[in-house]
């Protein structure tokens, strides 16, 4: 069969853009977390007041007790809301494209498919019910996908959220490339848009897809969208040249 191949380089271009990103976030909570331990004049905030989900603490010790979290710092709130409103849009961009705990999952997943030439998969029951970093070594975003609270509490949202990757079944060969990519196991070849509350809307998906346009970010309400294939980049992914 006839089809229009993809942007290889484009593709290319996003994932490293979207490791970039990971990285310098995961280098930069790094950074506040040792000056904070160890400053050498100028001592910033612990990684906590950088964190979101002390927003959620803090909320819920307010509503079972009637008081705040004595140490919770205000911009965990301000991040709360930011991420709420990216889960809104975007969905679990924020457990894709900046967490760094899930950078560090990521990064040893690579390594582990390095060492082991592939990543291995839980029986289908076992991995329900479930739902550690050396595992990720094994079966990729396992914190991600068994224990984050954060990410249990995205994964609610996750189903109300605007944007998703959608697959053209007329255009898919059924090659199963998105399948081997996603970090978190979801068979995304099997469905014509990904409503799992999984997915961390890596795009990883989208852009290891050999023909163009069968894998897309669109919203709920258009078959097909013009609009951004990722909030990190939305310009170069929605422009694939001819082959």
């Amino acid at each position: 069969m006839d089809y229009i191949k993809s942007d290889s380089l484009a593709q290319k271009r996003n994932r490293r853009f979207r490791i970039v990103i990971l990285v310098l976030v995961l280098v930069f909570s790094t950074a506040l977390g040792v000056l904070h331990q160890h400053p050498i004049g100028w001592k910033p905030a612990g990684v906590d007041a950088f964190c979101p989900f002390g927003g959620i603490e803090s909320a819920l010790s307010l509503v079972t007790t009637g008081r705040m979290l004595s140490r919770i710092a205000w911009s965990s709130f301000t991040l709360l809301g930011a991420v709420l409103l990216l889960a809104v849009l975007f969905r679990r961009s924020f457990c894709g494209n900046l967490c760094p705990f899930g950078t560090l999952q990521e990064l040893f997943g690579m390594l582990g498919k390095k060492i082991f030439g592939k990543r291995y998969e839980l029986n289908a029951k076992i991995d329900k019910t479930a739902r550690f970093l050396i595992g990720s070594m094994f079966l990729g975003r396992v914190f991600c996908k068994y224990l984050c609270p954060m990410g249990a509490f995205l994964g609610l949202i996750n189903r109300f959220g605007s944007f998703r990757v959608k697959r053209n079944d007329e255009t898919c060969i059924h090659c199963k490339k998105c399948d081997k990519a996603c970090p978190v196991n979801i068979k995304v070849s099997a469905v014509e848009q990904v409503q799992a509350s999984e997915c961390i809307n890596c795009n990883e998906c989208v852009n290891v897809c050999p023909v163009r346009d069968t894998l897309y970010v669109g919203n709920r309400r258009r078959r097909k969208s013009e609009l951004v294939r990722s909030f990190l980049y939305p310009l170069c992914c929605s422009q694939q040249s001819s082959p």
